[in-house]
């Protein structure tokens, strides 16, 4: 269960969101059990991060929704791991029509992202495939690209770069040194970007990411 302090900064979020806070925190509550069983067969998630699920990684990725636009077409996730961010931002976004496409090369945990996106009746697509090796039909508009913990901005950037559109907008985690990772891609790309302060640690930010082409 959640600290009250954490319980309380998930109701906050929910609040500015317009969200049933007491519906996103029973989901996620049955998420991070979830996580928790699978974690000794999958290793879904660092286990030293485990008790702080909800601060360390709820929160974190819940913080990412006050950005995402659920009308302006699909939440496509690279490196979605254990369903993060993907899964709290599916949870938060349950009662639209947003759909959340997964990335993740690793079958097992793939297992247990289609199995977390049943038991919660989430609106979730996961590809078993490698970030280089997506295929998106073509008649999906990708809306919010989402990245954490994943490669750097120049990798990343190569592999969203055939799914970005005009109004594609990309939300990408970035934590210490994320500045030398902007240097490094402006060799091959062009693009507008935001930083915002992450809420969960004071050396992280949140890299929002328009208009990507390359040079």
């Amino acid at each position: 269960m959640p600290t009250a302090i954490e319980a309380d900064r998930i109701s906050h979020m929910c609040v500015e969101l317009g969200l049933d806070a007491e519906t996103v925190r029973s989901d996620l509550q049955k998420y991070a059990q979830e996580l928790i069983r699978w974690q000794k067969i999958k290793n879904l998630v660092s286990r030293e991060t485990l008790p702080e699920i909800w601060s360390r990684h709820f929160l974190d990725s819940l913080q990412l929704a006050k950005h995402v636009d659920p009308d302006r077409g699909i939440l496509l996730d690279y490196g979605s791991g254990g369903g993060l961010p993907a899964i709290p931002l599916a949870i938060a976004f349950k009662s639209c029509d947003l759909i959340v496409h997964m990335i993740e090369a690793n079958a097992r945990k793939c297992s247990f992202l289609r199995h977390i996106s049943r038991l919660l009746g989430l609106s979730c697509v996961v590809h078993n495939v490698r970030a280089e090796d997506l295929v998106l039909d073509a008649g999906l508009q990708v809306g919010v690209i989402t990245a954490r913990g994943f490669a750097d901005l120049a990798s990343t950037f190569s592999y969203c770069f055939p799914h970005f559109g005009v109004d594609t907008i990309a939300l990408l985690q970035k934590g210490r040194g994320y500045d030398e990772e902007i240097s490094a891609a402006a060799a091959n790309w062009r693009y507008a970007h935001k930083t915002y302060s992450s809420v969960v640690a004071s050396d992280s930010v949140i890299l929002s990411i328009t208009r990507l082409e390359r040079r």
